[in-house]
Formats: C-alpha cells, sequence, structure tokens
C-alpha cells in the first residue's frame, strides 16, 4: 500500500477587485494598464512559488460594504476576487515583502495548510513523511 507523505505549506490569499491595475502613469496607463491579479501570478511564477491562481466570487462584500452579485453579461467590478498562493511560509513572506509596493494596502490572509500525497520517492525539500 503506497505511502501518504505530509508537508507544511501555508495559503496565502491577496484580495483585490477586478478593476485592480498595475501603477501607471497618465489616464491611458491606469484605464489600459495590467490587471494586477494577473500581474501578482506572473511574479510568483518568476519567484518561484509553489502555485499560485486567481478567484472569483458570485456574490459577497467587504468591508462592511454592500451586496455585490456577479451579473452574468457584465460582469460585476466591485466584486471581489483573490489571488491564492501556495508554498512554505517563509517562501510567502518573502514574496511579500518583494511585491511590497503592490501589496501594502490590500487585504491578506495566510493560513497554514498541510500538503498531501502518494510519491514512491518523496521530493526532500517538500515532502515529509510524518508516519
Amino acid at each position: 500500500m503506497p505511502t501518504l507523505h505530509k508537508s507544511e505549506l501555508g495559503k496565502l490569499r491577496i484580495y483585490l477587485t477586478p478593476t485592480d491595475k498595475l501603477p501607471a502613469p497618465g489616464l491611458l496607463g491606469r484605464l489600459l494598464g495590467k490587471p494586477l491579479a494577473r500581474e501578482l501570478i506572473h511574479r510568483a511564477k518568476a519567484a518561484g512559488i509553489l502555485h499560485a491562481t486567481i478567484h472569483h466570487s458570485q456574490y459577497g462584500y467587504t468591508n462592511r460594504g454592500a451586496l455585490q452579485d456577479d451579473h452574468p453579461e457584465q460582469g460585476n467590478p466591485r466584486l471581489n476576487i483573490y489571488v491564492e498562493l501556495i508554498d512554505h511560509k517563509d517562501a510567502l513572506e518573502a514574496f511579500c515583502q518583494q511585491q511590497y509596493a503592490l501589496l501594502q494596502h490590500k487585504t491578506m490572509v495566510y493560513k497554514a495548510a498541510e500538503h498531501w500525497s502518494f510519491r514512491d520517492t518523496p521530493t526532500p525539500s517538500l515532502i515529509t513523511d510524518y508516519s
């Protein structure tokens, strides 16, 4: 029977809106700038973060504000999205420090998690056998 290998990882959620863009000079830069969520994914990949995805919500509110609903044809630019990064805590902390200018006013939530996998030969940097 295969052995279940476990390792400690962390999940970091960075909350944004679809209208958050990379800082850019001028009106056109603000209107046509790169979406911040996508830029964070690219920077996480370059930094070697294990996993990075963008999650969209369908219904909710933020900061005790009004309820927001996703519109099937138009979308809703005020409805939250979040970028979720998964890696070791020290790698996530280093990423946040490197991206301070983009993240300084964003809500971020960290949660410890376990990575489970079945492997014949565990990867020493990622997998620790607790059995």
